[in-house]
């Protein structure tokens, strides 16, 4: 992926810590969010067999990540570059917006009082994230994504898989043609994981949710493993709220850093 030599390494790593800052910025105000519908995984898919057998159709037969038989092939590679980096972050912070929007938040599954304590924090992160997306959007020259709202008895997190691999703003599919296929499945990793990582940093104990489809489109972004793994495993079921978030934030920057120089 081409990138701008003139522009220093420093510089660079200056502009993708400066988004890290508002990833965790939304991270810090966390408030625990009863969200069993994603925290309640079996631990056979500890297993990368079995989180595999439990990859959503929507996921398997998305297209939207294919760029047009025009398109020239490209390899996104891990040169040092934070476009690589900007892309990630654009996934992140569009599952962080995703979480915390008003409609997901209503579906939590906590009392009319405990909802309406969530929904001033959640509004607060719910809005630091916008702003991150359509600023990391317009510098990649992507249509800006937005979160859906479920329609019917559809739950947020259902709805959520849909909305990426629907792609209905375009944002996938403009990354796939403006860069590769790499990328895009780059940015849909990051969407999944942003969206779950609160989830994780709420439950001890649990795995993390999307675990299938963070390592379905991580591998196709030729991400290391070592890199995204850790973020499938249980955490430890007595750990404290502040280790898990230091723990989601060191697992976010390390992909982060490697994107950004390439180490």
């Amino acid at each position: 992926m081409a990138f701008d030599s003139s522009t220093s390494l420093a510089a660079r790593l200056k502009r993708a810590a400066a988004f890290m800052a508002i990833v965790w910025a939304v991270a810090a105000s966390f408030v625990a969010f009863d969200i069993l519908a994603l925290a309640g995984f079996d631990r056979m898919l500890e297993t990368s067999l079995m989180r595999g057998l439990a990859l959503p159709a929507a996921v398997r037969n998305s297209t939207t990540c294919t760029q047009p038989a025009a398109a020239v092939d490209r390899a996104l590679g891990h040169q040092a570059n934070d476009t690589s980096a900007s892309i990630w972050l654009l996934g992140v912070t569009a599952g962080i917006h995703a979480r915390n929007s008003p409609w997901a938040v209503a579906g939590s599954t906590r009392g009319d009082g405990e909802r309406s304590a969530e929904r001033r924090p959640a509004h607060d992160r719910s809005a630091q994230a916008a702003r991150a997306v359509d600023e990391l959007a317009t510098r990649l020259r992507v249509p800006i994504p937005v979160p859906v709202r479920p329609q019917g008895s559809v739950d947020p997190n259902t709805a959520f898989t849909f909305s990426v691999e629907s792609d209905p703003d375009g944002t996938a599919r403009g990354i796939a043609e403006k860069y590769t296929e790499a990328a895009c499945h780059l940015y849909k990793a990051g969407a999944y994981w942003g969206y779950a990582m609160e989830v994780r940093m709420a439950l001890p104990g649990t795995l993390s949710g999307f675990g299938s489809e963070i390592e379905y489109h991580a591998r196709r972004a030729n991400l290391p493993e070592e890199l995204w793994s850790p973020a499938l495993a249980a955490t430890p079921s007595n750990a404290r709220r502040e280790d898990l978030v230091e723990e989601a934030r060191g697992l976010t920057e390390g992909i982060t850093q490697h994107l950004t120089t390439g180490r």
